[in-house]
């Protein structure tokens, strides 16, 4: 898979059928924890449970604030749990804020549709990719704020008439700031690249930093960013192996100190810029990006079996023999990729260093 990355897939959702379904939900959601939450059993009974409040048998309120929640809600896009929170009838209240140990995940689309959700916190909770552009329309409160965003703020954020607070502070968000008008209390602070009044975004300052809890994260995945993690090196950084609690594994480039002028600065800046406008089967996703001073990280998708350069010219240390037919699909699948770099993307880029080493393969060996 080609070295350009955007992000990952990780979703989380709920939505609207009967209370069979939000039992259903809830014995999901109990059975992605690693440790349930205080005062939750495998009792059906759940709106006894701790922290959850009912309407009749209808989940109307899930508030799991700082539980230390650990494990996947599991938000792979082709896993069981993808539609996790479809079937809630009348979810009105949502928090899973300070959770930082949960493995990342992004802002489902299902999440979008819940008619009746008027309040949602998600700050510090761990939270990836890009804002979605639209949400429900009876949202008042949306706190996102010390998570791992990128990307811009939607537009369609203002048409949320209900909206009162969006906070989404201590991000990696930039673009231009939407209008809000007077009506919605908006924060954006700690938001190095973001623009202010509605210009375009600036070079930020070493000193704006985000959560330092996302970074005492990757630091821990990484082992410190242990030598033995070291995975490749590619562009302006070294690229380490990190594995979470629950064993999803990430790659994590960190920018090297040598890299930290002007040039490497604007080279992190259009690699984010870049990888957050391109979504692909053959290119790796970008899951993330930390700014904290001088420390400077991109998070990408896993490729376990590493670079074609591996497989083709250091077989003695940590490559194998390629057949003919995997090389002739390995170059099938990398055209595709410039083919939609170059082509089919809604706005055209040119890689300029394609290289075996910026090729990644997965297990079944395909980029």
């Amino acid at each position: 898979m080609v070295w350009l990355i955007y992000f990952s897939t990780f979703i989380f959702s709920f939505l609207n059928l009967s209370s069979a379904d939000d039992a259903a939900v809830m014995a999901k959601l109990l059975a992605s924890f690693s440790t349930a939450p205080s005062g939750w059993s495998n009792s059906t009974e759940y709106c006894k449970w701790t922290n959850v409040i009912c309407k009749g048998s209808s989940v109307t309120e899930i508030r799991l604030i700082s539980q230390s929640l650990s494990g996947t809600l599991r938000i792979l896009a082709l896993s069981p749990y993808s539609s996790f929170f479809q079937g809630l009838t009348s979810p009105q209240i949502l928090t899973l804020s300070q959770n930082l140990n949960l493995t990342p995940w992004t802002i489902p689309t299902e999440l979008t549709q819940a008619s009746g959700l008027a309040i949602f916190y998600a700050n510090s909770a761990n939270i990836i990719e890009s804002l979605p552009d639209f949400f429900v329309t009876s949202l008042s409160y949306l706190y996102l704020d010390n998570n791992n965003l990128m990307g811009s703020i939607p537009d369609a954020l203002t048409n949320i008439t209900t909206l009162k607070v969006l906070d989404v502070s201590n991000n990696n968000l930039f673009g231009s700031i939407p209008n809000f008008g007077d009506s919605v209390n908006l924060i954006t602070t700690g938001n190095p690249l973001i623009g202010k009044n509605g210009n375009t975004a600036g070079t930020g300052s070493s000193g704006t930093s985000v959560s330092p809890g996302i970074i005492a994260v990757l630091e821990q995945v990484t082992n410190n960013f242990n030598e033995d993690n070291i995975f490749g090196r590619g562009g302006f950084g070294v690229v380490y192996k990190g594995e979470y609690h629950d064993g999803t594994k990430v790659a994590v480039k960190r920018m090297e100190s040598s890299a930290m002028g002007g040039k490497g600065i604007k080279e992190f800046q259009a690699e984010i810029s870049v990888l957050t406008k391109v979504r692909h089967r053959h290119l790796v996703s970008l899951l993330g990006c930390c700014i904290n001073g001088n420390e400077r990280l991109l998070v990408y998708e896993y490729m376990p079996q590493g670079t074609l350069t591996q497989h083709l010219f250091d077989l003695g240390e940590s490559g194998c023999s390629l057949t003919w037919m995997q090389r002739i699909q390995i170059a099938m699948d990398v055209a595709r990729g410039v083919e939609y770099l170059h082509s089919l993307a809604t706005q055209i880029f040119v890689h300029r260093d394609l290289k075996p080493s910026y090729i990644l393969l997965g297990d079944d060996m395909r980029a």
